[in-house]
């Protein structure tokens, strides 16, 4: 890159999600697509031990890695695109004082079908 051009981008970061009882690794978070010039991201959140969903876990997670974003990368806004038929993925974000932006209408396919994606947001306060 020349010198003084400015990046828009930067990497991810992608944290692990464990569980408490047993420090067994359930899941992913991220804090990608992240536009310097701005000062905004996007979050991704991924339980895959089933066992775990409704635990609580997704929720403190998006909490945490919102405050790693606002903190410590100098964030001012985070946003989320949640397939609408994932409730639990829902509940985790608005949990955490996330707010619902919108919809997409058929925006995702999920099982040879389209489905609607919900758009939180969540500001630095």
């Amino acid at each position: 890159m020349r010198e003084g051009i400015k990046s828009f981008t930067c990497n991810d970061y992608l944290f692990g999600i464990y569980a408490n009882d047993n420090n067994e690794h359930i899941g992913n978070i991220k804090i990608g697509g992240i536009n310097l010039i701005h000062n905004f991201g996007n979050l991704g959140l991924f339980i895959g031990n089933k066992e775990k969903w409704g635990g609580g876990y997704g929720t403190e997670a998006v909490k945490l890695a919102t405050e790693y974003a606002f903190h410590e990368l100098n964030l001012n806004k985070l946003t989320a695109g949640i397939y609408e038929n994932n409730k639990g993925c829902c509940r985790a974000f608005l949990n955490a004082g996330y707010n619902e932006a919108g919809r997409l209408k058929k925006h995702r396919l999920y099982k040879d079908e389209y489905v609607n994606q919900v758009i939180v947001e969540k500001c630095k306060e």
